[in-house]
């Protein structure tokens, strides 16, 4: 074989070899039959080409490449041949995950919406982006933070509380009271122990009485060897010591009752608007509580908008050493389940409930972790997704729960007068 023989079967392998690098490196697939699809998008949040395209949570696809177009970023989206997308279906771009990432996640749709060709343009739903989230976190901190200088510079009903210097001098001259009264006192033992003499007569009074009583002489000897109110006396003890023991009950079944009020704000990106939510916890047992409270989602003031309070009436038991909740009810005015799981940690605790609901899709479903941010307070942070079935978007949010005991009594004495 001849040199030029053997440089041009070189050149041609080397050719071949960057073609096939080429390929792998563009992620170009030769024999994958797709179409494309444009979705306009008010942001994107840094979306590249290449990020995946899902169906539903199953892979159908990848971004090709983007373009402006009537003031809004249109992207073009590669899409398999055999996957079927319909007119109605929501096209929205999601976070991978809290470290970062994207992609295109589309709906279902109805099967009587019309089927999308190739070419088709239509707009995507916005989402709402995790760095905005927390900008509105930061929000809220700042709003603690200035709260706190309140305080110390003594403004508002706390402040004044922490730094009035009336509220100390009445304090000082209550101590100094305390103090005068203890003297006085002494100065009374002081005077008894002079009267030694006097008390000696008094007590040989005293032994003169008892005497007369030992031979039933005067009205308190009649009364002390009278039979028939010995009688009366006994069966009064015996209905005095029943009496304890009901007393006793109640306290022992008060001791074993639990009651929490509860208090959550979570953020609703779907909605923009914060639901507002109070409950009450009342644990009987260790392996079951009951719910019982209300909630509103805090939208605008005009009557289109205006939302009604929902409400919760829910019974849970527990499994698995207490570690797994399941809960059944009435949850935001609709009939629901929930589960509620902790981790081994015992702060991290995973939940996700659905009801039927009038406002959104015909079941709405959601899911949120929340962890508690104190050991010895019961302070959480939460964040999830919710109506996950229809169109998923983020939520957070705080929630605070609180060890009542005066409702804890009053919820005890009622379950005794049962």
């Amino acid at each position: 074989m001849n040199t030029e023989k053997k440089v041009g079967i070189a050149f041609f392998v080397g050719i071949v070899l960057l073609m096939a690098l080429t390929f792998w490196v563009g992620k170009i697939r030769l024999f994958e039959n797709g179409y494309i699809i444009k979705v306009n998008f008010s942001q994107i949040g840094g979306l590249k080409k290449g990020d995946t395209v899902t169906l539903a949570g199953m892979k159908v696809g990848r971004v090709e490449d983007f373009d402006i177009k009537n003031n809004k970023i249109q992207v073009s989206l590669w899409i398999k041949k055999e996957t079927i997308l319909r007119q109605n279906s929501i096209f929205s771009i999601n976070d991978v995950s809290l470290m970062g990432g994207k992609y295109v996640a589309i709906t279902m749709g109805t099967t009587d919406s019309p089927v999308l060709t190739s070419g088709s343009i239509l707009d995507g739903a916005d989402s709402y982006q995790l760095n905005q989230l927390f900008t509105k976190a930061g929000e809220i901190s700042d709003s603690i933070g200035k709260l706190v200088e309140k305080i110390e510079k003594g403004e508002g009903t706390a402040g004044k509380l922490l730094t009035d210097e009336e509220l100390y001098k009445n304090t000082s001259e209550f101590m100094k009271s305390a103090k005068e009264t203890s003297d006085k006192a002494q100065k009374i033992i002081d005077e008894f122990e002079g009267i030694g003499t006097e008390a000696k007569e008094t007590i040989k009074t005293i032994k003169k009485i008892v005497k007369k009583i030992d031979r039933g002489e005067g009205s308190i000897g009649k009364l002390i060897y009278d039979e028939e109110l010995y009688d009366e006396a006994k069966k009064t003890m015996k209905s005095a010591k029943a009496a304890s023991e009901d007393a006793k009950n109640v306290l022992g079944k008060m001791g074993k009752i639990k009651t929490w009020l509860c208090g959550e704000s979570v953020y609703s990106a779907r909605e923009g608007a914060f639901r507002n939510k109070g409950y009450i916890r009342i644990e009987p047992a260790e392996d079951k509580y009951y719910i019982v409270g209300a909630s509103k989602l805090g939208t605008g003031n005009s009557k289109d908008e205006r939302r009604e309070v929902e409400y919760d009436v829910q019974l849970a038991l527990k499994f698995f050493d207490n570690n797994l909740t399941v809960r059944g009810g009435l949850i935001n005015s609709g009939a629901g389940l929930g589960a509620d799981y902790t981790l081994q940690d015992k702060k991290t605790t995973i939940t996700v409930e659905g009801h039927s609901s009038v406002y959104s899709s015909p079941f709405f479903l959601r899911t949120n972790l929340s962890y508690r941010i104190w050991e010895d307070k019961n302070y959480y942070v939460i964040a999830g997704a919710e109506d996950i079935l229809d169109s998923p978007s983020f939520i957070a949010g705080i929630k605070i729960e609180y060890n009542d005991q005066d409702l804890k009594y009053l919820v005890g004495l009622m379950g005794a007068a049962r």
